[in-house]
């Protein structure tokens, strides 16, 4: 009984470890990273930051949602960011190689301030819930990977977009 509750202990110590690394995570902050507040969320992969008009997420692509035509989960995806960056939180972006899209909007990585020690990188986040699918413009490609194992986490697990929109 007392080797059952050692290997009991062992076996839950692995799996926590297991959770708490997550590899769409690690990216760390390069120090070309700086502070901004998020203004506003105009929907899943856009949003208002201090000292910029609008940002774009790179690497992410969320379904539509209105003004135009709404697309499966794209109210969902909406909805995750404002609550997750509502007006006013203090996050830390990296502007991509090619700073700005066709559109004006700056191109950027977006991490959440570090909690626990550790930020979250929110593109990849996206990705991971299945809020997103993955979108790379070259030159804007740095995190790549990660992105790519975020999405495929989401996709083998049916989460999100993955499992309600066809």
């Amino acid at each position: 009984m007392k080797v059952l509750a050692i290997y009991l202990a062992i076996v839950g110590a692995l799996v926590g470890a297991l959770a708490f690394f997550q590899p769409w995570q690690a990216v760390s902050l390069s120090s070309d990273t700086h502070n901004v507040n998020v203004a506003g969320v105009t929907d899943g992969d856009t949003l208002t930051l201090s000292g910029s008009a609008s940002s774009r997420l790179i690497g992410v692509d969320t379904p539509e949602v209105p003004p135009g035509p709404s697309e499966c989960f794209g109210p969902q995806a909406s909805k995750w960011l404002k609550r997750t960056l509502p007006v006013g939180t203090k996050v830390r972006i990296e502007d991509g190689a090619e700073k700005r899209d066709k559109y004006g909007r700056s191109l950027v990585y977006l991490w959440t301030r570090p909690r626990k020690g550790r930020a979250v990188f929110i593109n990849a986040q996206l990705l991971r819930r299945g809020y997103a699918r993955r979108l790379e413009i070259k030159p804007n490609d740095k995190y790549g990977r990660a992105l790519d194992r975020a999405q495929r986490y989401a996709k083998k697990r049916k989460r999100g977009l993955w499992g309600a929109c066809s």
